[in-house]
Formats: structure tokens, sequence, C-alpha cells
């Protein structure tokens, strides 16, 4: 059963667990503007749980991704921290993607290389898109998937890239069903992957990171003229 907080403990805990303010960040020798999106904090790291979850990030893209942020809503971290959740189903995840195992500058400004990076994604499914609407409406108790389906491009603007996918998400103990959206930019001249995932009800949940992808990218972009 999900345990209660006190009033004063919900407090203490609200108190220790803020969101990341806007601080310069040694990225490649570049320094580079970052925060969180509004709502979220980082996951802790002398959290033995939240250590765990972190290492396994860090262990499934070794050579591929260096991560360089994991946070879930401020709120969530309280109630997981005194186990009134199991799961943090809501996330997020910022990568620098590496080349043959190690960082390589972006050799275009990122009004060139984003466009070169969405010739090689593919196009919207949205045969996938309707199928996935389709079973969400027809099962109330939540679809559940097989893997992960890569949706493609939902969408682009000046500031990033925006790609979909839905995936069947377990902690070890129990899974379900995520939309996530991938958002692609570069400050400077480093390329990142901006991760969003919530679980998946309906296609609405993908328009909603959409949504909050755009806003959070763009303020990420803003700061690092």
């Amino acid at each position: 059963m999900p345990c209660r907080l006190s009033a004063a403990l919900a407090l203490v805990l609200l108190l220790s667990v803020r969101p990341a303010a806007a601080e310069p960040i040694d990225l490649y020798g570049r320094p580079i503007e970052f925060f969180l999106p509004a709502g979220y904090c980082h996951l802790d790291e002398t959290q033995p749980a939240e250590k765990l979850l972190v290492d396994n990030i860090v262990g499934m893209n070794q050579g591929s991704n260096d991560l360089i942020a994991y946070f879930a809503p401020c709120n969530d971290l309280v109630a997981y921290r005194v186990g009134a959740i199991d799961v943090m189903s809501e996330y997020g995840i910022v990568f620098v993607p590496l080349v043959n195992g190690g960082f390589e500058a972006s050799p275009s400004p990122r009004a060139e290389s984003l466009p070169q990076i969405a010739a090689t994604l593919p196009a919207l499914d949205q045969a996938a898109l309707q199928r996935l609407e389709q079973e969400a409406s027809q099962n109330p108790q939540g679809i559940t998937l097989s893997g992960s389906q890569f949706l493609g491009l939902i969408g682009q603007d000046a500031n990033a890239l925006y790609a979909g996918l839905v995936a069947q998400v377990s902690d070890g103990s129990s899974s379900f069903p995520a939309a996530g959206v991938l958002a692609i930019t570069q400050l400077q001249d480093v390329v990142m992957t901006v991760n969003l995932y919530r679980p998946y009800r309906s296609n609405a949940d993908i328009v909603a990171l959409l949504s909050e992808a755009e806003i959070y990218v763009a303020q990420l972009v803003a700061a690092n003229p």
C-alpha cells in the first residue's frame, strides 16, 4: 500500500528536491548554459535506487551516448523516495550521441546540420499512429506493446528535429506502455538529444510530449546563442 506523507515530512522532502537552476556546465570544453524543464529535478545518485537507474542508463548507452542529465518530476521523486510510488513513469534524459565511441563536434551550424540529420530519419508513420489510437480506444485498461516502435519524424523547427516512439517499459517487476519524444538539437557545436517519456494512453500523450519538448529546447537554444 502506498504510504502517506505527513505535512512536515512532505515539506522537508520538497525542500530537498528542488529544480536545477540554470548554470554553465563544461561540455567537452564548451561552456553550455544548462537547466532542466520546469518542474523537473535531477535524480540523486546518493539515493541507492536512483543511482541504480542512472547506472543502468549509462551501462545501456556505453560507447553510444554520453549521459548529460536524467530527471523526473520533482513531486514524483518525493513520492518515489518514500515508497508512495514504485516506479517513475514520467522522466527525461539528455544525451550527447557519440561517434565511434567518442565525442565529435558538429562541423556545421545548427541551421545546416539539422536538415542533414532530418534527411536520414524516416517520415512519420501515420498508419502506426492510427493503429495505436484504435487499439487504445478499444482497450480502456491500456495497451500492451511488444518491444519498441519508432514512429518517425513528427515535427521540426529552427531549434530541433522531433521524432516519436512508443515502447513497453519495464522496471524489472512491472511494465507499462510509454510514449516518447526524442528532440535532436545543437548547442554551439554539440549535438544532443532530449528524450521525454510518459505512460501512453492515447496519441494525445505524444502530442503533449512534443509540445513540452519544443518549449524546453527553445529555452535551451535561447540560452546558448
